[in-house]
């Protein structure tokens, strides 16, 4: 066995199907063998890599969780089509209105946007994290309800969980008595949610 390199050892090739060398193929390839052991990095290097292993895993789960859920979605809406009795153009009609709102909505979300996309015309209320301003976006000219939330307040009295759980009720009703949140962003200090505006 020799050692070409730091932290890895070199096998030759071993009989076919063996754990170690095996190449299939008795081509004469080598494989290289890395030392996976984390002894020697620091607690800080440690911690991040966990960290980043964790957002990793998490990023994955949500986007399979929502590409189940758009399938589940149209498989739905596919069954109850066909219970009911209706023309095989209205089948198609609704199916594609159901795509080009879930087009819609994923573009949203890969949507940067930052403060300086939007002007203030006023502020309308105050809370205990922020505040509400009436604000126009400047590449189309739409009014929207821009709620400011202060990260070090909602840190401060636990309610990052609250707000998260608002975001995500917000951004996936369809109801008409909830209103629809279509923008959201943050910066150091502040968590942005760009909403309908409701006079009144």
């Amino acid at each position: 066995m020799d050692y070409d390199m730091q932290g890895a050892q070199n096998y030759g090739p071993g009989p076919q199907g063996s754990g170690f060398g095996g190449n299939g193929g008795g081509n004469g390839q080598e494989y290289v063998v890395f030392d996976r052991s984390t002894e020697g990095f620091s607690k800080g290097t440690l911690d991040r890599s966990t960290a980043a292993k964790l957002k990793l895993e998490h990023f994955y789960k949500v986007t399979l969780d929502q590409a189940r859920e758009r399938n589940d979605r149209r498989n739905e809406l596919e069954k109850k089509l066909e219970k009911e009795d209706c023309s095989e153009e209205r089948k198609n009609r609704q199916l594609q209105s159901l795509g080009r709102k879930e087009s819609n909505f994923l573009r949203l979300k890969r949507t940067r946007l930052g403060l300086e996309d939007f002007d203030t015309v006023k502020v309308i209320g105050k809370g205990a994290f922020g505040e509400v301003r009436l604000v126009q976006k400047t590449d189309t000219g739409k009014i929207y309800a821009m709620k400011t939330l202060r990260k070090a307040d909602m840190f401060k009295k636990d309610q990052l969980a609250h707000v998260r759980a608002e975001r995500d009720v917000l951004a996936e009703s369809d109801s008409p008595w909830v209103v629809q949140l279509y923008y959201s962003f943050q910066d150091a200090s502040y968590l942005y949610l760009i909403m309908e505006f409701l006079p009144g």
